[in-house]
C-alpha cells in the first residue's frame, strides 16, 4: 500500500482517489493540518461521517485531536512508515492500528497516507504500542535537546573568543598610546592620552571580568564595581583607596556593564583629580536602590563644587552625563560636605537591553 501510494502521488497525474479504493481497509490521504484530501470507499462505509465532518480526519473518524496531531507531526518529519494506535470514541469505537507515511504531495504541500486496521490485540499489546510511541517522542525530544545544548555551547565558545580578542586589542591600544605619550613633550597632550588610556582600561576590565566569570548575559553590580575599584587603586597613586559599598545588588545586562564601569571610573578619576589634589584620601562609592531608582554615588573629602558649577561640554563629567543617559538615568550633584556626584538610573530602563552606545556630541 505505501509503495503504491508513493508512486501514485509522485506521478504526473495523481489518481490516488481511485487507487485507494482497491484496498479493503480504510485508507486516507490527508494534509499536514488534518484536512482530508481523499478517502477510499471502506473509509466512507466504516465511519459514515455526517455532512461537514468529512473535511477533517479528527471529525471524520472520531479520534482524539491530540493523538491525531502527534501522529501527523511525527509522520510529516520522516519518510519512514510510522506505526500508531488510535482509540476512537465517536460514531465508531474501538482501537485501531494505524500506519502513517509522508507522501510527495502536490505543489510542494506535504501529504500523508494513512492506513487503518481495527486492532485485535490484547490490552497488553496496546499498552506496548503506547510505550513505543512515548519512547519515540522521548527520543525526538532528546535529540532536540542535544541540538539546543550544542548550539548554546558553540555560542558561548564564540563569545569567549570575542571577549578575549577585544581584551587583547584594548591592551595593544593602550601600549601604543603610552608609547605615543612618552615621545611627546606636550604636557596637555600627555594628559589627554592618559585620560584615553584610563577609559580603555575601564572597558578592558569589564571584558576581562566577563571572560573570567564566563557569564555573557548579566553581571553582578557588586562584583563589577568592586573589581573596578581594585583596578583603579592599582593604576592610581599608592595612597588612593576606593571604598565600595553596595547596599542593593543589580544584575547588570551585558550591554550596560561597560557603560556602568565607565561611569564609575570617570567619577573616581574626577574625584582624584579635583577632590584629592591636596593630598591622599579616600573615594567612597555607594550603590543602592531607592524605590524605582538605582543610585550610584561617588564622593571625596575635597572642597566640593563651586557655586554656579555647570558641566562643561568637553569635561569628563560631560561624558558621564551622556553615559548616564544611555543607562536611562541622569547625573546630578547633591549638596553636602566634600564633592559628591550621583547618577540616578530608573530601574525599569536599567533592566532593558539595548546597544549601550554613547551618544555623539
Amino acid at each position: 500500500l505505501e509503495g503504491i501510494l508513493r508512486r501514485v502521488m509522485t506521478g504526473p497525474h495523481p489518481i490516488a482517489g481511485e487507487v485507494i479504493d482497491l484496498f479493503p481497509d480504510p485508507v486516507f490521504i490527508v494534509a499536514r493540518d488534518g484536512r482530508v484530501v481523499a478517502a477510499n470507499g471502506p473509509a466512507w462505509q466504516k465511519f459514515d461521517p455526517p455532512d461537514g465532518d468529512e473535511t477533517n480526519l479528527v471529525t471524520f473518524i472520531g479520534a482524539e485531536p491530540d493523538a491525531v496531531e502527534r501522529m501527523l507531526d511525527r509522520g510529516v518529519r520522516t519518510g519512514s512508515s510510522l506505526p500508531a494506535s488510535l482509540v476512537l470514541a465517536g460514531r465508531v469505537t474501538g482501537r485501531y492500528q494505524v500506519s502513517c507515511r509522508r507522501l510527495s504531495g502536490h505543489d510542494g504541500e506535504p501529504l500523508l497516507g494513512i492506513h487503518m486496521e481495527q486492532s485485535e490485540k490484547s490490552e497488553f499489546a496496546a499498552l506496548t504500542d503506547t510505550v513505543q510511541q512515548l519512547r519515540a517522542e522521548v527520543r525526538d525530544r532528546a535529540l532536540a535537546q542535544q541540538r539546543l545544548e550544542r548550539a548554546v555551547s558553540e555560542r558561548d565558545l564564540l563569545l569567549r573568543e570575542l571577549q578575549h580578542r577585544v581584551k587583547n586589542n584594548i591592551q595593544v591600544q593602550t601600549v601604543l598610546l603610552r608609547r605615543q605619550a612618552r615621545e611627546s613633550e606636550n604636557e596637555e597632550f600627555r594628559a589627554l592620552v592618559d585620560v584615553a588610556i584610563q577609559r580603555l582600561l575601564a572597558i578592558g576590565r569589564t571584558y576581562e571580568f566577563m571572560y573570567k566569570l564566563g557569564n555573557y548575559d548579566t553581571l553582578s553590580a557588586k562584583a563589577l564595581l568592586t573589581s573596578t575599584a581594585e583596578s583603579l587603586e592599582q593604576i592610581g597613586d599608592d595612597d588612593l583607596r576606593v571604598r565600595v559599598n553596595v547596599e542593593d545588588d543589580w544584575d547588570v545586562p551585558n550591554d550596560k556593564a561597560t557603560t556602568l564601569v565607565l561611569v564609575m571610573s570617570e567619577l573616581v578619576i574626577n574625584a582624584c583629580k579635583h577632590g584629592l589634589q591636596n593630598g591622599p584620601g579616600d573615594v567612597d562609592v555607594t550603590f543602592r536602590r531607592d524605590g524605582d531608582v538605582y543610585r550610584l554615588t561617588v564622593s571625596d573629602p575635597g572642597a566640593g563644587f563651586p557655586d554656579g558649577f555647570s558641566v562643561g561640554s568637553k569635561s569628563g563629567l560631560s561624558l558621564v552625563s551622556r553615559l548616564a543617559g544611555t543607562l536611562g538615568g541622569k547625573l546630578w550633584f547633591p549638596e553636602g560636605p566634600g564633592g559628591t556626584c550621583e547618577v540616578m538610573i530608573e530601574a525599569g530602563k536599567a533592566d532593558e537591553t539595548g546597544d549601550g552606545a554613547v551618544p555623539p556630541d
